[in-house]
C-alpha cells in the first residue's frame, strides 16, 4: 500500500493508469483504478506536509514492479 497524501492510500496492483493534468499555476496528479475510480491530487510539496505527486507516482510504480517481479517468482 502507497500513502499517496493523508487522505489516500493506495494499492499499486490497483492502479490501472496515472495521468498529469498541468495547469498554469497548479500541477494535479489523477490516479485512474482498476473499478474506474478517479483520484485527483495536487502536487503542493512542502516540508510542512505537503503531497509531492512526482515521489507518490515513483513509489506507485515501484511497488508494482516490485508485485509483479514476485508473481514471476511464483510461476
Amino acid at each position: 500500500m502507497i500513502k499517496v497524501n493523508d487522505d489516500l492510500i493506495v494499492n499499486p496492483m490497483h492502479v490501472a493508469s496515472i495521468t498529469w493534468d498541468r495547469g498554469h499555476s497548479y500541477t494535479a496528479m489523477t490516479i485512474h483504478m482498476v473499478d474506474g475510480t478517479k483520484h485527483s491530487v495536487r502536487h503542493n510539496p512542502s516540508p510542512y506536509g505537503g503531497t509531492d505527486c512526482y515521489k507518490a507516482e515513483a513509489l506507485i510504480v515501484a511497488g508494482f514492479d516490485k508485485a509483479m517481479a514476485s508473481v514471476e517468482r511464483l510461476a
